[in-house]
């Protein structure tokens, strides 16, 4: 952990105080001039120079009215702030007082939190230096640069996001079929209009419906909505989510109650962000643990439990068996 200490020197006019017995603590001899005081013992300068430790970058005799030391080596303040010292990744300017830390490594100084503005999609501070700049889309969402070069922006980008996220379910025992279910990217209003909500967060839906001719009932309409805009990391949480609803109804498992339904999902969303080992993945996954809701963050809380505890093949089964997990 790193220790910052200011330490400080008084250089003392020899008329300033009673001469008697004003004599140096290293040499012994008296003091014919100014000397130092420091923690309440008296030095000749060049005494107190030759005693003192060297400057950490520099070199020379940390001596002078001030000086830091830092994880037990002692700089001039000079020498600190200009070279040691770590910078605020925003302004440029030292960290000699509180600052933040973010997920990212990012330094800021603390005065800046009320100034900033952060991804919707990775949290990074939207900056030219930090995150390659960034945006804000017709619906309000802000993007960071890093995040927006990731997008999934046509047809090429979408078909390499839906092979990937049906490998990685289908190598989990989620085996789905996309061939007759489209991907539609849409704005948040159709969204939001599709799936009958007005939730601010809603990014994607599964939308199908049977059809029942005497005691037979068939899959009649089957398709998945995502929200424009979303980051290719995004976008794998997302499909993944709703592609373990289109398993659940390909498997003729429609009857679950609801936390068990968007848990499941969840789970396929934390399978699909699971096989990554970057930040943006951990956030992520770090997302739908934390999730207050109790359906969808309970849900997928139970689900992983068990998963956990039995296996995902084990879960699976339970699903198509028995409709529930014990």
């Amino acid at each position: 952990m790193r220790r910052l200490r200011l330490i400080w020197l008084v250089l003392v006019p020899l008329a300033a105080l009673a001469q008697d017995s004003l004599k140096c603590c290293i040499c012994g001899k008296e003091f014919d001039g100014r000397y130092l005081s420091s923690d309440d013992k008296l030095y000749h300068e060049e005494c107190f120079a030759a005693g003192r430790p060297k400057c950490g970058y520099c070199g020379k005799p940390v001596v002078g009215s001030v000086y830091y030391e830092q994880d037990g080596v002692n700089y001039h303040k000079n020498c600190y702030i200009d070279h040691i010292c770590p910078k605020c990744d925003l302004c440029g300017e030292a960290l000699t007082g509180e600052f933040s830390v973010d997920i990212w490594g990012i330094r800021i100084h603390k005065e800046h939190k009320a100034e900033i503005n952060r991804c919707d999609f990775c949290i990074r501070i939207i900056s030219e230096k930090i995150s390659e700049g960034g945006g804000k889309y017709n619906d309000g969402r802000l993007v960071c640069g890093i995040c927006y070069k990731t997008m999934i922006r046509d047809s090429l980008s979408l078909n390499s996001l839906i092979a990937d996220m049906s490998r990685v379910l289908r190598e989990n025992g989620m085996e789905v079929d996309m061939s007759k279910v489209p991907v539609i990217i849409t704005d948040r209003k159709t969204l939001n209009r599709i799936a009958q909500s007005d939730n601010p967060q809603q990014q994607g839906f599964y939308y199908w419906e049977t059809e029942t001719t005497g005691d037979k009932s068939r899959l009649k309409k089957s398709m998945i909505y995502m929200i424009k805009g979303l980051p290719r990391r995004n976008a794998e949480g997302i499909l993944a989510h709703e592609m373990g609803h289109v398993w659940m109804v390909q498997s003729g498992i429609t009857e679950l109650p609801l936390w068990l339904n968007e848990g499941t999902a969840s789970y396929a969303s934390y399978l699909a962000l699971k096989q990554h080992s970057d930040k943006l993945a951990d956030l992520l996954i770090e997302n739908i643990r934390d999730d207050p809701d109790e359906v969808y963050g309970e849900g997928f809380r139970r689900v992983l439990k068990y998963a956990e505890k039995k296996g995902t093949k084990k879960l699976l089964k339970a699903l198509k068996e028995k409709g529930r997990i014990d």
